[in-house]
Protein backbone atom coordinates (compact mmCIF):
# COMPACT_ATOMS: atom_id res chain seq x y z
CA UNK A 1 0.00 0.00 0.00
CA UNK A 2 1.30 3.48 -0.82
CA UNK A 3 0.56 6.80 0.84
CA UNK A 4 0.54 10.43 -0.23
CA UNK A 5 1.86 13.47 1.58
CA UNK A 6 -0.78 14.76 3.98
CA UNK A 7 -2.54 11.40 4.35
CA UNK A 8 -3.73 10.61 7.85
CA UNK A 9 -2.97 7.12 9.16
CA UNK A 10 -4.87 5.76 12.15
CA UNK A 11 -2.90 3.12 13.98
CA UNK A 12 -5.12 2.09 16.87
CA UNK A 13 -5.38 5.09 19.19
CA UNK A 14 -2.44 6.89 17.52
CA UNK A 15 -2.89 9.14 14.51
CA UNK A 16 -0.04 9.87 12.08
CA UNK A 17 0.33 12.37 9.26
CA UNK A 18 2.49 11.60 6.21
CA UNK A 19 5.28 14.18 5.93
CA UNK A 20 7.16 13.04 2.80
CA UNK A 21 7.44 9.95 0.59
CA UNK A 22 9.75 8.57 -2.11
CA UNK A 23 9.21 5.89 -4.79
CA UNK A 24 11.10 4.04 -7.52
CA UNK A 25 8.36 1.61 -8.60
CA UNK A 26 10.76 -1.27 -8.03
CA UNK A 27 13.87 -2.14 -10.03
CA UNK A 28 17.54 -1.42 -9.46
CA UNK A 29 19.25 1.87 -8.71
CA UNK A 30 22.92 1.82 -9.66
CA UNK A 31 25.61 4.46 -9.77
CA UNK A 32 25.26 7.91 -8.25
CA UNK A 33 21.54 8.58 -8.29
CA UNK A 34 19.48 11.36 -6.72
CA UNK A 35 15.86 10.74 -5.79
CA UNK A 36 13.84 13.97 -5.58
CA UNK A 37 10.20 14.79 -5.23
CA UNK A 38 7.55 12.61 -3.62
CA UNK A 39 8.62 9.00 -4.14
CA UNK A 40 7.35 5.71 -2.74
CA UNK A 41 9.37 2.50 -2.85
CA UNK A 42 6.88 -0.29 -3.51
CA UNK A 43 9.20 -3.17 -4.39
CA UNK A 44 12.52 -4.59 -3.26
CA UNK A 45 15.39 -2.15 -3.66
CA UNK A 46 18.96 -3.09 -4.49
CA UNK A 47 21.49 -0.32 -3.88
CA UNK A 48 24.77 -0.67 -5.78
CA UNK A 49 25.94 2.87 -5.08
CA UNK A 50 25.85 5.19 -2.10
CA UNK A 51 22.69 6.56 -0.57
CA UNK A 52 23.44 10.19 0.30
CA UNK A 53 23.84 10.60 4.06
CA UNK A 54 21.79 13.78 3.90
CA UNK A 55 18.84 11.45 4.07
CA UNK A 56 19.78 10.70 7.65
CA UNK A 57 17.63 12.14 10.42
CA UNK A 58 20.78 12.26 12.48
CA UNK A 59 22.00 14.95 10.09
CA UNK A 60 18.75 16.88 10.45
CA UNK A 61 17.10 15.99 7.13
CA UNK A 62 14.08 13.89 6.27
CA UNK A 63 14.78 10.11 6.19
CA UNK A 64 14.09 8.07 3.07
CA UNK A 65 11.14 5.74 3.39
CA UNK A 66 11.18 2.12 2.39
CA UNK A 67 8.22 -0.26 2.45
CA UNK A 68 9.88 -3.33 0.92
CA UNK A 69 12.26 -5.99 2.17
CA UNK A 70 15.21 -4.29 3.85
CA UNK A 71 17.22 -7.53 3.96
CA UNK A 72 18.10 -7.05 0.28
CA UNK A 73 20.25 -3.95 0.84
CA UNK A 74 23.92 -4.27 0.01
CA UNK A 75 26.52 -1.51 0.15
CA UNK A 76 25.49 1.98 1.18
CA UNK A 77 26.39 4.76 3.57
CA UNK A 78 23.23 5.57 5.49
CA UNK A 79 19.70 4.46 4.78
CA UNK A 80 16.84 4.93 7.20
CA UNK A 81 13.32 3.66 7.58
CA UNK A 82 11.17 5.58 10.08
CA UNK A 83 8.05 4.00 11.51
CA UNK A 84 6.64 0.59 10.78
CA UNK A 85 8.10 -0.63 7.46
CA UNK A 86 4.61 -1.10 6.07
CA UNK A 87 4.05 2.64 6.29
CA UNK A 88 5.56 5.69 4.68
CA UNK A 89 7.53 8.28 6.63
CA UNK A 90 5.40 9.40 9.55
CA UNK A 91 5.70 11.68 12.56
CA UNK A 92 5.79 10.00 15.92
CA UNK A 93 3.44 11.59 18.45
CA UNK A 94 5.26 13.63 21.05
CA UNK A 95 5.94 11.61 24.15
CA UNK A 96 5.74 8.16 22.54
CA UNK A 97 8.51 5.77 21.53
CA UNK A 98 8.47 4.44 17.99
CA UNK A 99 10.76 2.19 15.94
CA UNK A 100 13.25 3.50 13.42
CA UNK A 101 15.37 0.96 11.53
CA UNK A 102 18.78 2.29 10.47
CA UNK A 103 21.15 0.46 8.16
CA UNK A 104 24.79 1.51 8.12
CA UNK A 105 27.26 -1.28 7.23
CA UNK A 106 25.38 -3.37 9.77
CA UNK A 107 21.82 -3.38 10.91
CA UNK A 108 20.75 -1.28 13.87
CA UNK A 109 17.42 -1.08 15.57
CA UNK A 110 16.64 2.35 16.90
CA UNK A 111 13.77 3.70 18.97
CA UNK A 112 12.76 7.33 18.69
CA UNK A 113 11.32 9.64 21.33
CA UNK A 114 10.14 13.08 20.27
CA UNK A 115 10.36 15.43 23.22
CA UNK A 116 8.07 18.29 24.10
CA UNK A 117 10.71 20.75 22.85
CA UNK A 118 10.69 19.23 19.37
CA UNK A 119 13.95 17.34 19.85
CA UNK A 120 14.33 13.70 18.87
CA UNK A 121 16.08 11.44 21.33
CA UNK A 122 17.13 8.19 19.68
CA UNK A 123 18.47 5.04 21.25
CA UNK A 124 19.78 2.12 19.27
CA UNK A 125 21.18 -1.40 19.41
CA UNK A 126 23.15 -3.34 16.82
CA UNK A 127 21.53 -6.29 15.12
CA UNK A 128 23.13 -9.59 14.18
CA UNK A 129 23.02 -10.79 10.59
CA UNK A 130 19.85 -12.73 11.37
CA UNK A 131 18.28 -9.51 12.73
CA UNK A 132 18.44 -10.66 16.34
CA UNK A 133 19.38 -7.98 18.82
CA UNK A 134 22.87 -7.91 20.31
CA UNK A 135 22.48 -7.69 24.05
CA UNK A 136 23.97 -4.47 25.31
CA UNK A 137 22.77 -1.17 26.73
CA UNK A 138 20.91 1.30 24.57
CA UNK A 139 23.06 4.06 23.05
CA UNK A 140 21.46 7.49 22.86
CA UNK A 141 21.92 10.80 21.09
CA UNK A 142 19.80 13.89 20.58
CA UNK A 143 19.23 15.79 17.34
CA UNK A 144 16.87 18.44 16.04
CA UNK A 145 13.57 17.45 14.50
CA UNK A 146 12.51 19.15 11.29
CA UNK A 147 9.25 17.27 11.07
CA UNK A 148 5.87 18.77 11.79
CA UNK A 149 5.01 18.21 15.45
CA UNK A 150 1.46 17.70 16.74
CA UNK A 151 0.50 20.08 19.53
CA UNK A 152 0.43 18.63 23.01
CA UNK A 153 0.79 19.59 26.63
CA UNK A 154 4.33 19.15 27.88
CA UNK A 155 6.32 19.24 31.08
CA UNK A 156 7.66 22.61 29.95
CA UNK A 157 4.15 24.07 29.74
CA UNK A 158 4.23 25.41 33.28
CA UNK A 159 4.19 28.90 34.74
CA UNK A 160 7.87 28.94 35.73
CA UNK A 161 9.13 28.01 32.26
CA UNK A 162 6.84 30.42 30.42
CA UNK A 163 7.66 33.29 32.79
CA UNK A 164 11.19 33.31 31.38
CA UNK A 165 10.16 33.98 27.77
CA UNK A 166 9.02 37.35 26.36
CA UNK A 167 6.91 37.05 23.22
CA UNK A 168 4.32 39.74 22.42
CA UNK A 169 1.56 37.83 20.60
CA UNK A 170 -2.05 39.00 20.28
CA UNK A 171 -4.17 36.55 22.30
CA UNK A 172 -7.53 38.31 21.88
CA UNK A 173 -9.14 35.62 19.72
CA UNK A 174 -7.53 32.90 21.87
CA UNK A 175 -9.18 34.37 24.96
CA UNK A 176 -12.52 34.92 23.22
CA UNK A 177 -12.55 31.27 22.12
CA UNK A 178 -12.44 30.09 25.74
CA UNK A 179 -9.29 27.99 25.15
CA UNK A 180 -7.02 30.42 26.97
CA UNK A 181 -9.01 30.15 30.18
CA UNK A 182 -9.00 26.35 29.91
CA UNK A 183 -5.22 26.33 29.65
CA UNK A 184 -4.92 28.69 32.61
CA UNK A 185 -7.17 26.51 34.74
CA UNK A 186 -5.23 23.33 33.92
CA UNK A 187 -1.95 25.17 34.76
CA UNK A 188 -0.25 24.36 31.43
CA UNK A 189 -0.48 28.02 30.28
CA UNK A 190 -0.22 26.70 26.75
CA UNK A 191 0.51 29.48 24.24
CA UNK A 192 0.68 32.19 26.95
CA UNK A 193 3.86 34.18 27.64
CA UNK A 194 4.83 37.55 29.19
CA UNK A 195 4.37 40.35 26.70
CA UNK A 196 1.42 38.66 25.00
CA UNK A 197 -1.71 40.76 25.14
CA UNK A 198 -5.48 40.99 24.89
CA UNK A 199 -7.24 43.99 23.35
CA UNK A 200 -10.45 45.21 24.97
CA UNK A 201 -12.63 48.30 24.81
CA UNK A 202 -12.98 49.64 28.34
CA UNK A 203 -15.75 51.94 29.59
CA UNK A 204 -15.09 53.39 33.04
CA UNK A 205 -18.43 54.55 34.50
CA UNK A 206 -19.13 58.05 35.73
CA UNK A 207 -18.06 58.40 39.34
CA UNK A 208 -19.28 60.83 42.00
CA UNK A 209 -17.71 60.65 45.45
CA UNK A 210 -16.77 62.66 48.51
CA UNK A 211 -13.02 62.94 48.64
CA UNK A 212 -10.71 62.79 51.64
CA UNK A 213 -11.14 66.52 52.20
CA UNK A 214 -14.94 66.34 52.26
CA UNK A 215 -15.49 67.77 48.79
CA UNK A 216 -17.84 66.24 46.20
CA UNK A 217 -16.07 65.27 43.03
CA UNK A 218 -17.39 63.87 39.74
CA UNK A 219 -15.39 62.11 37.07
CA UNK A 220 -17.18 61.72 33.74
CA UNK A 221 -17.58 58.35 32.06
CA UNK A 222 -14.61 57.52 29.86
CA UNK A 223 -14.31 54.95 27.07
CA UNK A 224 -10.96 53.68 25.84
CA UNK A 225 -10.80 51.60 22.67
CA UNK A 226 -8.36 48.73 22.11
CA UNK A 227 -6.78 48.91 25.53
CA UNK A 228 -3.79 46.57 25.46
CA UNK A 229 -3.69 44.36 28.55
CA UNK A 230 -0.29 42.67 28.52
CA UNK A 231 0.62 39.46 30.30
CA UNK A 232 2.67 40.59 33.29
CA UNK A 233 3.29 37.07 34.57
CA UNK A 234 1.77 33.64 35.14
CA UNK A 235 0.62 32.43 38.56
CA UNK A 236 2.16 35.54 40.11
CA UNK A 237 0.00 35.30 43.25
CA UNK A 238 -0.42 31.53 43.35
CA UNK A 239 -0.44 30.24 46.97
CA UNK A 240 0.10 33.80 48.24
CA UNK A 241 -2.19 35.85 50.43
CA UNK A 242 -3.75 35.86 53.90
CA UNK A 243 -5.89 33.07 52.46
CA UNK A 244 -3.61 31.58 49.79
CA UNK A 245 -4.71 32.09 46.18
CA UNK A 246 -5.26 28.56 44.89
CA UNK A 247 -6.60 29.37 41.42
CA UNK A 248 -4.15 29.41 38.53
CA UNK A 249 -4.17 32.79 36.80
CA UNK A 250 -2.48 35.27 34.48
CA UNK A 251 -1.71 38.79 35.67
CA UNK A 252 -2.79 41.33 33.05
CA UNK A 253 -1.69 44.96 33.28
CA UNK A 254 -2.37 47.84 30.90
CA UNK A 255 0.57 48.66 28.66
CA UNK A 256 -0.28 52.37 28.60
CA UNK A 257 -1.34 54.94 31.18
CA UNK A 258 -5.06 55.66 31.65
CA UNK A 259 -7.23 58.00 33.70
CA UNK A 260 -4.95 60.97 33.18
CA UNK A 261 -4.85 63.90 35.62
CA UNK A 262 -5.73 61.79 38.67
CA UNK A 263 -4.13 62.44 42.09
CA UNK A 264 -3.72 59.89 44.87
CA UNK A 265 -5.37 62.25 47.39
CA UNK A 266 -6.92 65.73 47.26
CA UNK A 267 -4.20 67.05 49.59
CA UNK A 268 -0.56 66.21 50.16
CA UNK A 269 -0.98 63.49 52.73
CA UNK A 270 -0.38 59.75 52.95
CA UNK A 271 -2.39 59.39 56.16
CA UNK A 272 -3.97 55.96 56.31
CA UNK A 273 -1.35 54.59 53.89
CA UNK A 274 -2.51 53.34 50.51
CA UNK A 275 -5.76 52.04 52.04
CA UNK A 276 -6.56 55.58 53.19
CA UNK A 277 -6.14 57.12 49.73
CA UNK A 278 -8.88 58.26 47.38
CA UNK A 279 -7.12 56.22 44.70
CA UNK A 280 -7.81 52.99 46.56
CA UNK A 281 -11.26 53.86 47.92
CA UNK A 282 -12.84 55.34 44.77
CA UNK A 283 -10.75 55.15 41.58
CA UNK A 284 -9.71 51.49 41.77
CA UNK A 285 -13.24 50.14 42.51
CA UNK A 286 -14.54 52.05 39.49
CA UNK A 287 -11.88 50.44 37.28
CA UNK A 288 -12.80 47.05 38.71
CA UNK A 289 -16.33 47.55 37.39
CA UNK A 290 -14.98 48.48 33.95
CA UNK A 291 -12.60 45.51 33.73
CA UNK A 292 -15.20 42.98 34.89
CA UNK A 293 -17.65 44.35 32.33
CA UNK A 294 -15.06 43.97 29.56
CA UNK A 295 -13.66 40.53 30.42
CA UNK A 296 -16.60 39.02 32.25
CA UNK A 297 -16.80 38.90 36.03
CA UNK A 298 -16.17 35.15 35.97
CA UNK A 299 -12.71 35.79 34.48
CA UNK A 300 -11.54 38.25 37.16
CA UNK A 301 -10.04 36.52 40.19
CA UNK A 302 -10.90 38.03 43.56
CA UNK A 303 -7.88 37.52 45.81
CA UNK A 304 -6.10 38.96 48.84
CA UNK A 305 -3.25 41.47 48.80
CA UNK A 306 -1.38 43.10 51.68
CA UNK A 307 -1.86 46.88 51.75
CA UNK A 308 -0.59 49.62 54.05
CA UNK A 309 -3.07 51.15 56.51
CA UNK A 310 -1.03 53.75 58.40
CA UNK A 311 2.17 55.81 58.12
CA UNK A 312 4.63 56.81 60.87
CA UNK A 313 5.97 60.31 61.48
CA UNK A 314 8.96 59.65 59.21
CA UNK A 315 6.73 58.81 56.27
CA UNK A 316 7.11 55.02 56.30
CA UNK A 317 4.25 52.54 56.14
CA UNK A 318 3.59 51.36 59.68
CA UNK A 319 0.72 48.88 59.61
CA UNK A 320 -0.87 46.65 57.00
CA UNK A 321 -3.81 44.32 56.39
CA UNK A 322 -4.88 41.64 53.93
CA UNK A 323 -7.71 42.90 51.73
CA UNK A 324 -9.91 41.15 49.14
CA UNK A 325 -9.68 42.88 45.78
CA UNK A 326 -10.26 42.47 42.05
CA UNK A 327 -8.07 45.23 40.61
CA UNK A 328 -5.08 47.17 41.89
CA UNK A 329 -2.07 49.28 40.87
CA UNK A 330 1.52 47.99 41.27
CA UNK A 331 3.97 48.58 44.09
CA UNK A 332 7.51 49.66 43.20
CA UNK A 333 8.89 46.13 43.47
CA UNK A 334 6.60 44.84 40.74
CA UNK A 335 8.08 47.40 38.33
CA UNK A 336 11.68 47.84 39.56
CA UNK A 337 12.37 44.68 41.57
CA UNK A 338 13.35 46.22 44.92
CA UNK A 339 12.39 48.66 47.65
CA UNK A 340 13.47 52.20 46.83
CA UNK A 341 11.14 54.64 48.59
CA UNK A 342 8.99 52.09 50.40
CA UNK A 343 9.68 49.55 53.11
CA UNK A 344 8.85 45.88 53.70
CA UNK A 345 5.18 46.66 54.38
CA UNK A 346 4.72 48.21 50.95
CA UNK A 347 6.26 45.18 49.26
CA UNK A 348 5.72 42.30 51.66
CA UNK A 349 3.07 40.48 49.62
CA UNK A 350 4.87 41.00 46.29
CA UNK A 351 8.58 41.81 46.76
CA UNK A 352 9.68 40.83 43.23
CA UNK A 353 9.58 42.23 39.71
CA UNK A 354 6.92 41.07 37.27
CA UNK A 355 8.35 38.89 34.45
CA UNK A 356 7.01 41.34 31.85
CA UNK A 357 9.08 44.23 33.21
CA UNK A 358 12.11 42.02 33.83
CA UNK A 359 12.15 40.81 30.22
CA UNK A 360 10.91 43.86 28.32
CA UNK A 361 13.84 45.59 26.65
CA UNK A 362 12.53 49.13 27.11
CA UNK A 363 11.25 48.36 30.60
CA UNK A 364 8.29 50.66 31.37
CA UNK A 365 9.40 53.69 29.33
CA UNK A 366 6.30 55.51 28.03
CA UNK A 367 7.36 59.17 27.85
CA UNK A 368 5.76 61.66 28.39
CA UNK A 369 3.43 59.63 30.62
CA UNK A 370 4.08 58.34 34.13
CA UNK A 371 1.93 56.30 36.49
CA UNK A 372 1.23 56.06 40.20
CA UNK A 373 2.48 53.23 42.40
CA UNK A 374 0.84 52.24 45.66
CA UNK A 375 4.11 52.54 47.60
CA UNK A 376 4.20 55.20 50.33
CA UNK A 377 7.19 57.51 49.76
CA UNK A 378 6.90 59.98 52.67
CA UNK A 379 4.27 61.70 54.79
CA UNK A 380 3.02 63.55 51.71
CA UNK A 381 4.32 61.57 48.69
CA UNK A 382 3.56 58.36 46.84
CA UNK A 383 6.00 56.62 44.50
CA UNK A 384 5.57 56.69 40.73
CA UNK A 385 7.13 55.14 37.62
CA UNK A 386 8.59 57.91 35.48
CA UNK A 387 8.20 58.27 31.75
CA UNK A 388 11.93 57.76 31.10
CA UNK A 389 12.03 54.46 32.99
CA UNK A 390 13.09 55.98 36.31
CA UNK A 391 11.60 55.57 39.78
CA UNK A 392 10.21 58.77 41.26
CA UNK A 393 7.78 60.18 43.78
CA UNK A 394 5.21 62.93 43.62
CA UNK A 395 3.12 64.88 46.17
CA UNK A 396 -0.09 62.95 46.82
CA UNK A 397 -2.27 65.74 45.36
CA UNK A 398 -0.21 66.26 42.22
CA UNK A 399 -1.71 65.48 38.84
CA UNK A 400 -1.40 66.61 35.25
CA UNK A 401 -2.29 65.44 31.78
CA UNK A 402 0.79 63.19 31.70
CA UNK A 403 0.04 61.07 34.76
CA UNK A 404 -2.43 58.28 35.39
CA UNK A 405 -2.56 54.60 36.36
CA UNK A 406 -1.70 51.17 34.95
CA UNK A 407 -4.28 48.91 36.63
CA UNK A 408 -3.79 45.15 36.77
CA UNK A 409 -5.94 42.13 37.63
CA UNK A 410 -5.69 38.34 37.69
CA UNK A 411 -7.32 36.63 34.71
CA UNK A 412 -8.82 33.15 35.05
Amino acid sequence: MSYNVGDIINDGSVQYKIKETYSTNGGTISGDTTISGNTTITGNLVVNGVVDSKSSARHGATPILYSGDFNNFTDYDVYEIQGDISKSYINYPIGQWGKLYVIKSALLIRQVYITDLGLIITRYKNLNADNTQISHDWHEWVHLSISEQPETFTKYDIAGAHNGIFRGKNLTSYFDSGEMSKNIANSTFKNIYPGDYILKNITVPELTYTDKSGNTKTIKQKTYNNVKFVVGGLDTHYLCGGEPTTSHHVLLITEDVYYNDIPMNPTNTTEGGYCGSDMWNFIIPNWAIAIKNAFGEEHVLNHKELLSTSVDSDGHSLTKTWINLDVNIPNENMIFGSNIFGNYIDASDFPRILPYYALKGTHHVMYPHWFWLRTVAGTDHFACAGGFGEIGRQPASFSNIANGICPYFLLI
